[in-house]
């Protein structure tokens, strides 16, 4: 069991006050915005006004759960993603920069200096990074010559791209035929070529139908291959994985259920949006040896909070081992301590080094 310190209460209250007034205080900034630059005001409509809205309720989300985790990296990186995001819709860079701005201004007339000094240091981060942040071409790809299968990841990815379904399929299935294995089609062909298509996302050069389209064929495909992931011969272990609560990128911790579940583990995959309540229930029932929690947006960290002090002060559970993962854990490589986790995989190909960490005896 990790017993590293939980956020301060300080952070808490700062926390709890940014998402219980978040629409309140996305008015106010709003309409401080409005007022630095009148131009908006004549330019926007009231579509344009409600997006807006909405834009700055994700970023004060995204600023209170940096803040509950202690982790102003996070809340930078988020504004750097949010700034590749908007650039491509042609928003120019100022406006975010003043509307972080604005966002100082406002909270900083809500909290007490101590409070203020917090917050000011996450939103000056940001503003740093934002103001250095030259252009989204500058994104690497996630398939390179290091990847031992990149060709095949490249081949496998210009397939979904181009609507071939039948031709990625058979791929994937020859590529088992011819010896590879179950675990390295995961992480050498899927992993990156998922990360690929998210990163096209990001930047535009796909649309939000063609990612999802890529993501449930690949889980199509994905199940095509169970009859050779569930034919192990079992070793005695257990692990349930789950992403927590409103968070729907759940392909990830599929991938790991299904690679763990090809070397001999008992798997439960409890999917996408799973409750703490119902996690700690489950787990009460299953007494798993690991617990994986995935998390991809910076924004549900609250919920991996909650998740596993729930599981903490439970005595029958306490001690189950958990795992975390997901984007947020590898922007910030101590955040697995800060959230109260054993420990934390980035990627596929990390799960067996901090498993066997744990040092967990066979039944």
């Amino acid at each position: 069991m990790n017993d590293n310190i939980t956020p301060s209460e300080s952070n808490k209250k700062i926390y709890s006050y940014i998402v219980e007034n978040l629409n309140s205080l996305s008015e106010s900034i709003l309409q401080i915005q409005f007022e630095k630059s009148p131009e908006l005001l004549k330019t926007y409509n009231s579509y344009m006004k409600e997006k807006c809205l909405e834009d700055i309720t994700y970023h004060l989300q995204a600023l209170a759960d940096a803040i509950i985790s202690e982790s102003p990296v996070i809340f930078s990186d988020y504004i750097s993603w949010a700034y590749y995001l908007l650039e491509g819709l042609g928003i120019d860079r100022q406006q975010l920069i003043l509307n972080l701005q604005c966002m100082e201004f406002v909270l900083r007339k809500v909290f007490s200096f101590e409070y203020e000094n917090t917050i000011s240091k996450y939103i000056l981060d940001a503003l740093e990074r934002l103001t250095q942040e030259t252009s989204k071409e500058h994104a690497i790809s996630y398939i390179t010559p290091e990847n031992k299968h990149w060709k095949l990841a490249e081949e496998y990815l210009k397939n979904l791209l181009d609507g071939r379904r039948k031709e990625a399929s058979y791929l994937i299935q020859n590529t088992f035929k011819s010896g590879i294995p179950v675990k390295e089609i995961y992480m050498f062909i899927f992993e990156p070529a998922l990360k690929e298509v998210g990163l096209l996302w990001q930047t535009h050069k796909i649309n939000v139908a063609q990612e999802h389209y890529f993501t449930a064929v690949t889980q199509l495909i994905m199940s095509q291959l169970y009859e050779h992931v569930f034919t192990t011969e079992k070793n005695g272990l257990r692990f349930v994985g789950a992403c927590v609560n409103d968070e729907l990128h759940e392909i990830g911790i599929r991938m790991v259920a299904d690679v763990l579940e090809s070397e001999g583990w008992d798997t439960y995959y409890l999917g996408a949006n799973v409750p703490a309540d119902s996690a700690v229930k489950f787990l009460k029932e299953k007494k798993p040896h690991v617990f994986g929690l995935s998390c991809t947006l910076s924004f549900h960290i609250h919920n991996v909070i909650e998740t596993i002090e729930r599981i903490r002060k439970d005595e029958s559970i306490r001690d189950v081992k958990i795992i975390v993962g997901g984007y947020p854990f590898s922007i910030d490589k101590e955040l697995w301590k800060k959230v109260g986790a054993d420990g934390m995989a980035k990627n596929l190909g990390e799960i067996d080094i901090v498993l066997k960490s744990f040092n967990i005896s066979w039944e």
